[in-house]
């Protein structure tokens, strides 16, 4: 008689190694059975010395092999449909394509590795359909801004949740005086394997109050089982100014000296006083402003550089059956197109992977990033690079004839200084290390019934100087000012959970998986700061400690906690029919302890149609499934103490709190105690489409998303000393649909073409707010039947032609015009959110060429130039440059034109906010073109190589923009608000891939 035998092995994708969950095991001729668990793992009994075992999943194709005495088995099955097959990791589960119910996207390593993007979130532009991704700076490390399916809230933010191997992550800007920063630049993008999107709350519910605004879950590399692998990648590149529009260049000095006279012309009160006219005009516009010395100085060309770009990164992964390991590190420079701004960093990476027997195993990871990055003093304007090349007359030279920087007062307009000598001798350094780690167990307490638990930390530590000069710009008012900031962000999280698996009659007819557990969460946040003034002249000498007068030290210490209990399952039929659920019940110090607890929840099904009888004949048909999901999820990005009553002590931001050279406090907020969450109730609906052996695949989401208890600013008596509090009062609605395509057009002999597109559309709908009343902000109103980004302005009609005047109309009518902006009425219109965004992605592959490109296009969002004011300002503030769109002004009665005449000293107000300065903000770019060759093996095996590669690519290669006018980037940001921001830059680099 044959001994029992335990057989235990991993299955795998024979395409990316990932494991895969839910394999049916069966050993053949008989009815015994296993299933894979969350990572592909298996163990199944058998009694019989020639047995054989046969791997089954919906995707794959069916694998038997006979075991010939082996107790060790590691399957790798190749997939027949990459949209059933495909494994997503969404943090608390791993689930194959086919068994998932809600809106989920995946962009794999592919897209990631060896780009020119500091941080992994810039890579996603274009990647996923409903995902907007949009940066509104050139900086390098700079703020990416992300949002799934629209602007989920007015005061709470909409920044998604970020997880990173199932550690709830710190994102966005940490930094306190950095113009931009990103947390997330701390992780190498080539460390990652993939970044999966839940788009909806089927998908999402299960992280509960944070989820409202979406999911983004980054996993990073892994070892597999076989031998060590080694790869080194190497990157050298340019970085060039980016987009440059002839309308917003500066004037040079021959057209500042004829738009000046003429402005001067166009005031009698300049004319009458002294007594100017067009014959001796010029000769005083020379003597008053030096516009005849010869100069003529591009200050933009100046301050804006060809940067340079190198990246370095070498990793080595193996293992056996029982244990698999990943190492890497990283080393990115990018130096940026404006002066005194640059990014570079340090990277490592370790995942570890232990099996101790058929029960027990351990996991653990650590990724850590140290990042330094310099940028622009923006202490004001005209120290501001970017800005004051604008500013800055074409007259004056930057330099003495000796080849020092020219700072001679009487030279430059009031207020105006060198940005030349202020970047090399003012200074701004973030210094920015983070840290992420977890340790993780998991125990197989019988077949099918497991215990796991898992520790993370994420850890951000922010050093921050800035220095300005004693002698020269912003700083010589302080005789110096030098101010450090200190930040620390620590957050633990500990979740343990209890999975179980179901096969209810052994022939995995009836299978699920349910999982329960509990989590918490601690995160700290610490800042302090010191001020001082009074420096000595040796510009080497920047530390606050060598100030001679304290100017200010302040610092807080802050903290919140979550505890949630979590249960999330799926069950199926014969793998046609799907449904899931979960549950989370959230407990946060955030909210008083009224309403200190929620619960968020899901439920979703989806239908397999390709595993009905019916259609399994129709052999083009590859996969046909319809989705239907439901669900809540919250959103409590607010402050930590906003349900309290505070007060503040000493002095915070220029306000003294004490008395009589006494500490004191006084209140500083209003409490609510009946605080709670907003709510995002989310229907989703959704298709997925392949046909030809995928050759052509489709998937279609509509989605309804509405946010109610919105947390908005309510008034209140000003009896209390406050004139608002914030409260849940408020709704909210996005509506959309996404289409995301795929395919391969063309597969003849060696030659193939890949091509990609996605579509979104999302509207957005205030439903309510306060009392049903406008809330304006700045530039944008926020209004019951409105989006939530829309303009609220005077409504710009024109120049009379007769007079070249200003024109306003004094309603919406648009029947009634005025000279008087005061006269002008707001007009709520435009909204600076796309109505569509996305984007074509095409490869064409022969042998080992490859060309891979991907374009991105955005319409129907209008850009506001908020610095128009001055740089289009028809004379008002005339001693500092003007743009080129100036010229197009009026200058004589009949003339047509957009831009009133030129008046110097303008009062008119011509050039203070209005639709005037909206500008259409629809572009198509060529966001990334790549063109790589592989060597063959056969080429490359004699040198011991298993892999090389070269190629040489392009970022923001080119940029179509619909509107002539526009004077900046459209790549403008969320609330499309063009700046004086460094401009986003073109990015040339030529790279090698090598495998040993």
């Amino acid at each position: 008689f044959a001994q029992n035998r335990t057989i235990s092995g991993t299955v795998r994708g024979k395409d990316d190694g990932i494991p895969i969950p839910g394999v049916n095991v069966a050993v053949q001729g008989t009815n015994q059975g296993a299933v894979t668990d969350a990572n592909g793992r298996f163990s199944i009994v058998i009694t019989s010395d020639n047995a054989a075992l046969t791997f089954s999943f919906i995707g794959f194709n069916s694998q038997t092999i006979a075991l010939n005495g082996s107790n060790t088995v590691d399957i790798f099955l190749t997939a027949n449909s990459k949209q059933l097959g495909e494994v997503l990791v969404t943090g608390y589960s791993t689930q194959t394509r086919s068994t998932t119910t809600g809106a989920i996207a995946q962009v794999d390593s592919k897209a990631l590795e060896n780009r020119s993007y500091t941080s992994a979130d810039q890579a996603l532009q274009g990647r996923v359909a409903g995902l907007q991704s949009t940066g509104s700076s050139g900086q390098p490390g700079a703020l990416q801004e992300i949002r799934i399916r629209g602007i989920g809230s007015i005061n709470a933010g909409s920044n998604p949740l970020y997880v990173v191997d199932g550690i709830i992550i710190n994102s966005g800007q940490l930094s306190r005086s950095a113009t931009t920063s990103n947390a997330l630049s701390g992780i190498n993008p080539n460390d990652i394997e993939t970044i999966t999107v839940l788009k909806d709350a089927s998908a999402a519910a299960i992280y509960g109050s944070r989820a409202a605004n979406g999911v983004i879950v980054i996993t990073t590399k892994s070892g597999k089982a076989g031998k060590t692998k080694i790869r080194l990648d190497v990157e050298f590149g340019s970085t060039k100014p980016g987009i440059t529009r002839s309308v917003n260049q500066p004037l040079t000095t021959d057209e500042y000296r004829t738009l000046t006279a003429e402005g001067l012309l166009n005031n009698p009160t300049y004319v009458s006083q002294y007594s100017l006219t067009s014959s001796n005009v010029l000769q005083f516009v020379d003597e008053n402003f030096g516009t005849n010395s010869g100069v003529n100085t591009n200050w933009l060309d100046l301050v804006q550089r060809t940067g340079h770009q190198q990246q370095y990164n070498l990793s080595v992964e193996g293992g056996d059956a029982n244990t698999q390991f990943h190492v890497s590190g990283g080393y990115f420079k990018q130096q940026g197109v404006a002066i005194a701004s640059d990014f570079n960093r340090y990277s490592t990476n370790l995942n570890l992977k232990h099996k101790v027997n058929n029960k027990l195993s351990f996991a653990t990871s650590l990724t850590i990033g140290q990042t330094g990055q310099k940028t622009p003093v923006n202490s004001g304007y005209y120290s501001n690079p970017v800005g004051s090349a604008y500013f800055l007359p074409p007259y004056i030279s930057p330099y003495n004839p000796d080849g020092s920087y020219n700072i001679d007062p009487n030279s430059f307009p009031a207020s105006n200084f060198n940005p030349l000598f202020i970047a090399a001798y003012d200074k701004r350094y973030l210094s920015q290390l983070k840290g992420l780690g977890s340790a993780s167990g998991e125990y197989k307490i019988l077949p099918g019934l497991k215990i796991t638990s898992r520790i993370g930390i994420d850890y951000n530590n922010l050093e921050e100087d800035t220095y300005w000069n004693p002698t020269y710009g912003d700083g010589a008012g302080y005789k110096g000012l030098s101010a450090r900031y200190y930040t620390r962000y620590f957050n633990w999280i500990w979740t343990n959970l209890v999975d179980y698996h179901i096969d209810l009659n052994h022939n995995h007819d009836w299978t699920g998986n349910i999982k329960a557990g509990y989590e918490s969460q601690k995160s700290q946040y610490y800042n302090s700061s010191a001020t001082t003034t009074g420096f000595p002249t040796n510009y080497n000498i920047t530390v606050p400690s060598n100030g001679s007068t304290p100017l200010e030290a302040l610092g807080t210490n802050e903290d919140y906690a979550v505890a949630s209990l979590l249960a999330l399952g799926d069950f199926s039929y014969k793998g046609k029919y799907v449904v899931s659920g979960s549950f989370r019940r959230d407990g946060s110090s955030r909210f008083g302890s009224d309403n200190r607890y929620g619960n968020f929840w899901s439920v979703g099904g989806t239908w397999n149609g390709q595993e009905e009888a019916f259609i399994k004949d129709i052999s083009w048909i590859s996969v046909l499934r319809a989705r239907a999901a439901y669900g809540t999820t919250g959103n409590a990005n607010i402050g930590n103490y906003n349900w309290r009553s505070l007060y503040s002590y000493g002095s915070n931001n220029g306000t003294s709190y004490n008395y009589n050279g006494a500490g004191g406090s006084a209140p500083t907020s209003v409490g609510n105690t009946n605080l709670t969450w907003e709510t995002n109730k989310q229907l989703d609906l959704g298709l997925d489409f392949s046909i030809f052996k995928d050759r052509l695949s489709l998937t279609f989401d509509w989605y309804n998303r509405e946010a109610t208890n919105l947390l908005l600013d309510q008034p209140t008596s000003l009896t209390t000393g406050f004139s608002s509090f914030t409260n849940n009062v408020g709704s909210m609605r996005n509506r959309g649909f996404e289409v995301a395509l795929s395919g391969t057009p063309v597969k003849v002999g060696s030659f193939r073409w890949d091509a990609g597109f996605n579509f979104s559309k999302n509207n957005n709908k205030i439903l309510s707010l306060v009392d049903g009343k406008d809330q304006v902000n700045g530039s944008f109103i926020n209004r019951e039947g409105m989006d939530v980004q829309t303009f609220y302005l005077r409504q710009w009609a024109g120049v009379d032609p007769a007079t070249g005047d200003a024109l306003w109309y004094t309603d919406g009518t648009k029947t009634q015009t005025t000279t008087s902006y005061n006269a002008a009425a707001q007009v709520a219109m435009y909204s600076a959110s796309p109505k569509v965004f996305g984007s074509f992605t095409s490869t064409f592959s022969y042998k080992g060429i490859s060309l891979d490109g991907l374009m991105y296009y955005n319409f129907g969002n209008y850009i506001q130039d908020s610095w128009a004011r001055y740089s289009q300002s028809d004379g008002y503030d005339p001693s500092d440059n003007r743009v080129a769109s100036q010229l197009n002004r009026w200058q004589k009665p009949g003339d047509i034109t957009n831009t009133p005449k030129y008046v110097f000293d303008n009062s008119s107000n011509s050039s203070r906010a209005s639709t005037r300065f909206l500008y259409k903000g629809d572009y198509i770019r060529l966001r990334e073109l790549t063109l790589a060759y592989t060597f063959p093996t056969s080429l490359i095996s004699p040198a011991k190589f298993s892999s090389l590669r070269v190629y040489v690519r392009g970022t923001n290669l080119a940029t179509w923009v619909r509107d002539k006018n526009l004077p900046y980037d459209p790549e403008s940001g969320i609330t499309s608000q063009s700046d004086f921001n460094i401009t986003m830059p073109k990015i040339y680099t030529i790279g090698i891939n090598v495998g040993f």
